[in-house]
C-alpha cells in the first residue's frame, strides 16, 4: 500500500472543514450531518428554537413526577421514541464540533434510562435548536505572532 499526498482535507466523518491559510482561519462544521439528523428524526421543517433547552416554566426541568414510575411505563416510552439515537447523535456533534450543545446533552443524557415524554420534548426542543443552527461549527485562528528587532518571537 502506497500512500499519495491527495492535498488538504475538506471532509471528513461527516465534518466539514474549511482553510483558509493565509487568514490562518479553520472552521469544522457539520451542517449535513446536522440535516441528516433533522430529516432522520422527522424535525427537517421544524419552527427553530433560539436555545437548545427550556429557559423558564414548568419544562426547564425534570422532577421526579415526570418520569415513568414503572419499569413497564420506561419501555413503553422506549418503543414510542428514539431516546438513544437522538441522544448519541447529540453527543457525536458535541465531540466533533458543537460544543454549544453540551450542557443541554448532559441534562438530557442523564435520564435516558428512565425515558418520559418530558424527555422527548426536551429532545425535541433540541433539534428545533438544530434547525435554527445548523451550520454553527467551531473557528480557529491562528495567533498573531510578530517579532521583536532581536529577532525573538512575541505575542
Amino acid at each position: 500500500m502506497t500512500l499519495t499526498d491527495e492535498g488538504e482535507a475538506t471532509w471528513a466523518i461527516k465534518t466539514k472543514i474549511q482553510h483558509d491559510p493565509e487568514k490562518g482561519v479553520t472552521k469544522i462544521s457539520q451542517g449535513a450531518y446536522s440535516q441528516e439528523v433533522l430529516s432522520r428524526f422527522g424535525h427537517a421543517n421544524c419552527k427553530p428554537a433560539n436555545t437548545p433547552t427550556f429557559d423558564q416554566g414548568p419544562n426547564s426541568e425534570m422532577l421526579e413526577a415526570d418520569l415513568p414510575q414503572t419499569a413497564q411505563e420506561a419501555a413503553d416510552n422506549l418503543l414510542k421514541h428514539p431516546f438513544f439515537e437522538v441522544i448519541g447523535c447529540f453527543w457525536w456533534l458535541v465531540c466533533i464540533s458543537r460544543p454549544d450543545l453540551l450542557v443541554a446533552v448532559h441534562g438530557a443524557a442523564k435520564y435516558v434510562n428512565r425515558p418520559s415524554e418530558k424527555l422527548w420534548l426536551w429532545l425535541c426542543r433540541m433539534l428545533r435548536y438544530l434547525q435554527g443552527t445548523v451550520d454553527l461549527g467551531l473557528v480557529y485562528r491562528r495567533p498573531a505572532v510578530t517579532q521583536k528587532g532581536d529577532g525573538t518571537d512575541e505575542n
